[in-house]
């Protein structure tokens, strides 16, 4: 049968989770209870809580609401906030779901989490489940899968497998538009503006079948005493406390009042930094650390470390918006403390914006624990230094492959990732062919000096193609040095032929760096970059933080 065929036979919604959930109650009791109370004219408080699907959905069923409970004071509060996952939603759910005293609650993260191990996934919903279950007047749950045009209608999100564990309701939304598409001749575009982003037709579909669902729990009785609950899914020690905090201040670090943008209704104001090698110290007890920044092309970049252990680089200037980093997770149960710190050259004109500092696990900090120190103490992390091999230092070829249209929107085709292409087949002692099967010579040089490769600009394509960029870091001695390699978006790393680093997993983007050892031996060392575009990008910048003077970073000859 073929798809479509297949589609017309499910339901335009779908329900989701066992008739009888783990910790004994049926399915979709919470919402019986709440619309019964609802139904005597009690208040009905709704927040829906996602990223930008439910930023721009408005709530979807508030007006559903009014009118099926005239009597009742019905609110909806929309805490949809646009690139972010349950990972955040963990911090966020005291200040944007929990105040506003929620009886229902609708959970979309199905899209947003998508590059998120499973394990990883159920550790944060989970969490955000189990905390709003255990509240004084817990909430009813409603877990929505969105559409998204890649994903197979038959695929169990991690956020389903939560959802059957407590007895919730979920509604496949992602079904129900695909359903709809097929039975009635419909383009994917008549439902949304992209692969995942509904238009105001498809968010009058969601509303519709959100709504369709809930019917079915109207008219039904309060339970007499709320279930216990389940025994805790997730491996990992759930987050019961996650919150923001506003972020502290310190010599060089002040107060601004707003973020330029349309986000800085995300923000209240912000902790800023325009000098370089002024440490913020944040102590903390829990097992849990974040941050939540913005972001802006004149902005800088930060290196953060907690217990003194070697600090990531988070990049500040990739784009305009804001972004998240955890530091630290499943950390000792104890007192801890984060450094943040603006290297030397990193600070750009307007240095960095912090918004809020994201906490976690101090429910499970009992008893204090003696955490170890790690070498990167203020002191250190005030030499800090950016340390780029600027794009001058780099020759480049590509691109490699079909560049006749865009790559596949799926980020698990990778079509050009693992075809081998004449740059990595032709090392010759350690170092790549200078010329092509073929005889050209088509490494080129890179004019304007910048701390970033970036092939779109290069070539005008950030979609398609592969690419590879090579240079030669002669050092004086054996040497290992801690380096930060940002790529935008999968890629591998080659020293004299040998395979060093590989990136074939969600990488996060160029703002989120991985920390990679490069292992030098004394002399010339080639080094061969391969970039597979993904994500409306392709670029790539490896940093050197404490870069000794014995290293020397120079073009091939």
């Amino acid at each position: 049968m073929s798809l479509g065929g297949f589609l017309q036979f499910l339901p335009i919604a779908v329900l989701a989770g066992s008739a009888i959930c783990a910790g004994g109650s049926e399915m979709g009791a919470d919402i019986k209870t709440v619309f019964a109370k609802a139904s005597t004219g009690a208040p009905l408080r709704a927040v829906a809580i996602g990223g930008s699907i439910t930023q721009a959905g408005g709530g979807w069923i508030e007006s559903w609401l009014k009118k099926t409970f005239p009597s009742s004071a019905v609110t909806m509060r929309n805490a949809g906030m646009s690139a972010t996952g349950s990972d955040l939603g963990i911090f966020r759910l005291e200040r944007d779901v929990i105040a506003a005293q929620p009886d229902l609650v609708l959970i979309e993260y199905a899209v947003n989490d998508g590059g998120r191990s499973e394990d990883d996934v159920v550790w944060t919903v989970e969490s955000c489940v189990r905390r709003l279950k255990s509240l004084p007047h817990p909430p009813a749950i409603v877990m929505l899968e969105t559409a998204h045009r890649q994903r197979p209608v038959d695929t169990v999100p991690p956020q389903r497998k939560v959802a059957e564990h407590y007895g919730l309701v979920t509604v496949d939304l992602n079904a129900a538009v695909k359903a709809k598409i097929a039975k009635d001749s419909l383009k994917w575009e008549d439902f949304l503006a992209d692969d995942v982003h509904m238009n105001d037709r498809g968010n009058a579909f969601y509303a519709e079948q959100i709504s369709s669902v809930l019917e079915k729990f109207l008219g039904g009785k309060p339970e007499v005493a709320v279930q216990p609950l389940p025994a805790q899914l997730s491996k990992y020690p759930l987050i019961m406390d996650g919150t923001l905090s506003l972020v502290p201040l310190a010599e060089g670090w002040r107060k601004e009042s707003s973020i330029p943008g349309w986000w800085d209704m995300f923000f209240l104001g912000a902790t800023s930094c325009k000098t370089s090698g002024k440490v913020l110290e944040i102590p903390f007890r829990g097992t849990t650390i974040g941050l939540f920044y913005a972001l802006d092309e004149s902005y800088g970049v930060m290196y953060a470390g907690v217990d003194g252990a070697r600090p990531e680089l988070l990049v500040c200037n990739s784009r305009k918006g804001y972004t998240y980093s955890i530091l630290g997770k499943n950390l000792p149960a104890g007192e801890h403390i984060l450094r943040i710190v603006l290297p030397k050259d990193g600070a750009g004109s307007e240095g960095v914006k912090l918004g809020y500092v994201m906490t976690g696990g101090d429910t499970s900090a009992v008893e204090p624990v003696q955490i170890s120190k790690g070498v990167y103490d203020a002191a250190k992390m005030t030499t800090l230094a950016l340390g780029a091999i600027t794009s001058a230092n780099w020759v480049w070829t590509g691109p490699f492959g079909d560049i006749s249209k865009p790559w596949p929107a799926d980020d698990k085709t990778l079509p050009n990732l693992f075809t081998v292409f004449w740059p990595e087949n032709n090392f010759e002692n350690g170092v790549p062919s200078k010329k092509s099967p073929d005889g050209a010579d088509t490494w080129k040089k890179i004019e304007k000096t910048s701390n970033v490769v970036n092939f779109s600009t290069l070539t005008g394509f950030n979609d398609r193609g592969v690419y590879y960029a090579w240079t030669v870091i002669e050092s004086d001695t054996d040497v290992t040095l801690d380096s930060d390699f940002s790529i935008d978006y999968w890629g591998n790393i080659w020293i004299d032929g040998t395979l060093a680093v590989e990136i074939k997993e969600h990488s996060g983007g160029p703002d989120k760096p991985f920390p990679v050892k490069l292992k030098l031996k004394a002399g010339k060392n080639n080094v061969l970059v391969k970039v597979h575009s993904g994500s409306l990008g392709c670029m790539f910048s490896l940093k050197i933080p404490e870069c000794p003077s014995t290293i020397r970073f120079t073009k091939p000859d």
